[in-house]
């Protein structure tokens, strides 16, 4: 009987190894394709052990100079990416959407992009591109949940937030906008379902569409009169806000989406109903 428990325990314990093996083994997949300036980046998939990519300077001699739609999007494992010198184009779905992720690097002698504290710019600083989500404070309790939630402010020069720059970076809790923002892109914070309220800044003048879409912990949004452009389901989903305070008098001058408002599903009828707006409410009344 012992010696079958132990023959029994040994091939358990052999199928596990082999595995083990199989699963550290799995290969890394990088399809580049060729383009007008080079080769660019079309698809990364590699195993979850894998912590860090860095993309290739060059394919067959020829300089990698894009990373394009999705790339390296949905990459769960990755906490570094390393661009090189040569990547002039990074498409804004590229690099959304991976949880961990601490830090993007970007070598120095790139003329077009730079990496600040792990967040992606464009070289003069005036573009924030890409928030790693793991990054900024963020810490996890013993059950692998956010225990701290990161804090970032935006570097004084930015004037815009591009398209899906901090794309469903849920360990994201605060952010404080600088006073030269002017656009905040589509998606830039959709499904940022941990941010909590903040101040928009006096010189905004564009807020894209789906934006702020389901951020489930804003409860109060003021827009300042610099506000020119809300676009379609800027702020969907994110129901937890009661009412927007705004600081022009009226719609005069502005553009707003027929879906801008967040709607809600009352839970005792099939009405849907829409968050209220205030007009005319100045920043020193702002609640």
């Amino acid at each position: 009987m012992l010696k079958k428990s132990a023959a029994l325990l040994m091939a358990v314990f052999l199928l596990l190894t082999l595995a083990s093996c199989s699963y550290e083994q799995q290969e890394i997949t990088e399809e580049y394709v060729q383009t007008e300036n080079g080769y660019a980046l079309k698809r990364f998939e590699g195993p979850s052990t894998m912590a860090t990519f860095t993309v290739k300077d060059a394919v067959d001699g020829t300089p990698v100079t894009e990373l394009l739609e999705f790339s390296i999007a949905n990459a769960e494992y990755l906490e570094e990416i390393y661009i090189g010198k040569n990547i002039s184009r990074i498409d804004s779905w590229a690099l959304a959407n991976c949880p961990k992720l601490k830090a993007i690097h970007v070598d120095e002698e790139n003329p077009y992009f730079c990496s600040v504290d792990g967040v992606l710019f464009t070289k003069d600083m005036k573009t924030l591109l890409a928030y790693p989500n793991n990054s900024h404070g963020v810490t996890y309790d013993w059950t692998g949940a956010y225990a701290t939630f990161g804090q970032y402010a935006v570097p004084d020069c930015v004037e815009v937030i591009n398209d899906r720059a901090f794309y469903k970076c849920t360990g994201l809790g605060k952010i404080v906008f600088p006073d030269n923002l002017q656009e905040i892109g589509i998606r830039a914070f959709t499904r940022c379902e941990n941010l909590e309220n903040f101040e928009l800044p006096n010189t905004l003048v564009r807020i894209g569409e789906d934006a702020f879409s389901f951020c489930a912990k804003l409860t109060k949004m003021y827009i300042p009169a610099s506000v020119e452009t809300i676009e379609d389901y800027a702020f969907f989903g994110a129901n937890a806000i009661e009412k927007f305070q705004m600081e022009r008098a009226d719609e005069s001058g502005m553009s707003l989406s027929s879906t801008w408002l967040p709607v809600k599903q009352k839970e005792s009828s099939l009405i849907n109903e829409t968050t209220p707006v205030e007009w005319g409410v100045g920043r020193d009344q702002h609640e």
